[in-house]
């Protein structure tokens, strides 16, 4: 008996190729309740995606799923932190495999990348690349540039002064 699934089919239209996101054909409609959505968090958390979970049978479509998240901001602030926590098992795992290695260091090269990108995606705060800076402006600022402002101009009209007299 052969239980491994297939892979997810492609459709290819010219210019790109799309993963069919559908439940295989004869899958029942499943709603969503309050335990399938902590059972699908639990999932998300321990790094599978939401398409590989939905398309298991007794889950929600994972239509389903994103409907129920937009009844209950509860459950969008849920899904948010599992999504957080997802991020930093996939980093682990990024890790791990850099360090164990495969023997080809262009599919490690490969791997490492696409997980990083995925963590840094899915918690910026973490792993994002992105570097804000934050400038505070003072009193003690202000007046200093005030000042500057007043010796610029003192120092415009003695300039003149001394072209006028020349």
């Amino acid at each position: 008996m052969n239980d491994r699934k297939k892979a997810p089919a492609l459709v290819l239209d010219g210019k790109s190729a799309k993963i069919n996101l559908d439940k295989p054909a004869g899958a029942k409609y499943v709603p969503m309740t309050d335990e399938l959505f902590d059972v699908f968090l639990e999932r998300l958390t321990q790094g599978e995606s939401l398409i590989k979970i939905s398309r298991d049978s007794g889950m929600p479509h994972w239509n389903e799923i994103w409907r129920y998240m937009s009844r209950s901001p509860h459950a969008h602030e849920k899904y948010a932190a599992a999504r957080a926590a997802q991020a930093h098992i996939i980093a682990q795992q990024a890790l791990d495999e850099a360090v164990k290695g495969s023997g080809d260091p262009a599919r490690d090269r490969l791997a490492f990348d696409a997980r990083r990108w995925y963590a840094s995606k899915v918690a910026p705060r973490w792993y994002g690349d992105r570097v804000d800076h934050k400038i505070e402006v003072s009193e003690g600022y202000i007046e200093a540039l005030r000042l500057a402002n007043e010796r610029l101009k003192l120092r415009g009209r003695e300039v003149r002064a001394v072209i006028d007299t020349a």
